[in-house]
């Protein structure tokens, strides 16, 4: 019985390793460390393989600062960063995709790490979050938490943005263009303050 589960666990493992997807990228680790090879992004388990050459070496998220790798299926460009979290029983470090990058980055994680190798699906698949400086929300908390922070710093504008184009802040689609929005208008602010 030993000899059929260890050949089952070994045929299964073979089989996994062969459909492990490589992409040419990059690797910031922790110690400031810049990698350049091959990396296979594993984030739904928050370890990234790299390989150079013949070798590969895992890197847990807690080694990483960030990743970028170009997905040539759908012709992206991909982000990933290494977030810590603090929760009250341990502190644990995650991987996520970064999708908008600004004073608030919109997040993504994999829901669920046995999907397999379907093809993911965006909505339904990931988890969406949002950041800036230490301070990690679920879109789904962006009406209660971030909108009002948002309202404080641009309320008119961002109130005629939102009636314009009929958006509503507690629908994620929305809340994701009123944050690009935020975004895009206070890059601009900022840099205008340079001169």
């Amino acid at each position: 019985m030993k000899t059929i589960v260890l050949c089952f666990l070994l045929c299964n493992s073979l089989s996994y390793a062969q459909q492990i997807t490589w992409r040419s990228g990059s690797l910031v680790l922790d110690t400031d460390k810049v990698c350049v090879g091959e990396l296979s992004v594993q984030d739904g388990y928050d370890l990234i393989l790299f390989r150079i050459h013949d070798s590969v070496t895992v890197y847990p998220a807690y080694r990483i600062q960030s990743a970028r790798c170009y997905d040539d299926a759908v012709n992206v460009n991909r982000k990933f960063i290494s977030v810590k979290e603090d929760d009250v029983s341990h502190r644990a470090f995650h991987l996520y995709e970064v999708v908008l990058q600004g004073e608030w980055s919109i997040l993504r994680k994999r829901k669920n790490t046995s999907v397999g190798f379907k093809i993911l699906n965006d909505k339904e698949d990931y988890q969406y979050y949002l950041k800036s400086d230490d301070q990690l929300v679920s879109l789904m908390h962006f009406r209660e938490i971030v909108y009002p922070q948002l309202l404080e710093n641009s309320h008119n504008e961002l109130l005629s943005f939102i009636a314009v184009n009929k958006l509503n802040p507690s629908e994620p689609a929305s809340a994701i263009r009123i944050i690009d929005f935020y975004n895009k208008r206070n890059s601009v602010r900022l840099a205008s303050l340079d001169y």
